[in-house]
């Protein structure tokens, strides 16, 4: 038995083959062994435990949220997909509750299929609803799409000492990237699911050291929030002191190395259709990654372009499709300009995914 095991638990045996199908062939070009296995059992934490097992799809029925949580607390590689199901669910509260499950449990995505409606989705970390589809097996096959590109990404450990946070007022975050992020926040753009902010920012103090958001914060109350001093120990750990480092530290920490600007800025709004410099502007699929990891950094760091904003000035952007835009700017742009290229080409007061989870605050 191959070492590199995807496991299907449904309880339902139409379903775990229609997914079992799917993945053989979102893997037909895998070069490295893979097996998929459906069974039947409910002690689904004893799943977690068998380091042959890579991948889990099972019903988030036969276990409780505490159980589901401690999935992937002991095992960073184990990729994780709820099946939830409802009856009679319109889709925005069938959205809602599947991305609540996911950001209790930090599972790597959920499948949502409501029985009466024929409505199905996929909830992500990003808080985008991916393959909305009435058709069952449309969904299913993006989801298989999905698993077989996000269980391969990588992703940096983090650990987190002793320290105070940094002040939002500090002296070492740059005056340009605190009014840009402060405009944002005046518009609305980081919008709180279950009490939370989506998005990041960033500057980078020297080759080692960044200050980044925190995780799991609001970004509304960033006067009491602050941020979180990083600093990297090779490719592949991160110290941060005082709090959990932003999600897309990594991709930070990729764009410090690749590009000359210190500043980012990141939030989940869309891109305007009219949009002034929207041919200018690179779009990226996201769904392929997971926030977070090496290779959604890579992404958005090769992605970025140029744009001139006048008088000598610069920025480079790049969009993650139905996701939101990365900006990346130096300490020496102006922030009316910066402000001014947001205003223009994203809509601070929508939610890339809807506002579907405005109800979550």
């Amino acid at each position: 038995m191959t070492a590199n095991r995807i496991v299907i638990v449904t309880g339902d045996n139409r379903l775990s083959e229609a997914l079992a199908s799917a993945l053989v062939s979102a893997l037909s070009n895998e070069t490295a062994p893979c097996s998929i296995v459906a069974m039947e059992t409910t002690d689904i934490a004893a799943l977690s435990a068998d380091a042959r097992n890579k991948v889990l799809i099972f019903n988030t029925a036969l276990a409780d949220e505490t159980t589901i949580a401690t999935l992937r607390k002991t095992r960073k590689d184990f990729y994780v997909v709820g099946v939830r199901h409802s009856v009679g669910l319109d889709p925005t509260a069938q959205y809602t509750q599947a991305l609540e499950l996911l950001k209790k449990t930090s599972m790597n995505l959920v499948l949502a299929i409501d029985s009466l409606s024929g409505h199905s989705l996929i909830a992500s970390p990003e808080e985008y609803p991916y393959g909305q589809s009435t058709r069952l097996l449309e969904t299913i096959n993006f989801l298989a799409k999905m698993v077989a590109s996000r269980r391969k990404n990588r992703f940096t450990r983090s650990t987190v000492v002793p320290a105070d946070k940094v002040a939002w007022t500090s002296e070492a975050v740059p005056a340009n990237l605190r009014a840009v992020v402060n405009h944002c926040i005046e518009r609305g753009a980081y919008k709180p699911v279950l009490g939370k902010t989506a998005g990041h920012f960033a500057v980078k103090l020297n080759d080692k050291e960044i200050l980044t958001s925190i995780r799991k914060s609001n970004f509304n109350d960033l006067n009491n929030v602050g941020l979180v001093r990083v600093e990297s120990v090779g490719d592949d750990e991160v110290i941060a002191h005082g709090a959990r480092p932003s999600v897309g530290g990594q991709s930070q920490r990729q764009i410090f190395a690749k590009h000359k600007e210190t500043n980012i800025a990141h939030f989940h709004c869309p891109l305007k259709s009219d949009a002034p410099l929207r041919q200018e502007i690179p779009v990226r699929d996201q769904w392929p990654n997971e926030c977070g990891s090496h290779e959604c950094g890579a992404n958005t760091s090769n992605g970025l372009h140029e744009v001139d904003l006048g008088e000598g000035h610069s920025l480079k952007v790049v969009f993650l499709d139905n996701h939101g835009p990365n900006i990346v700017f130096g300490q020496e742009t102006p922030a009316e300009k910066v402000i001014s290229f947001i205003d223009a080409n994203f809509d601070l007061s929508a939610k890339t995914g809807g506002l579907l989870a405005h109800g979550m605050h």
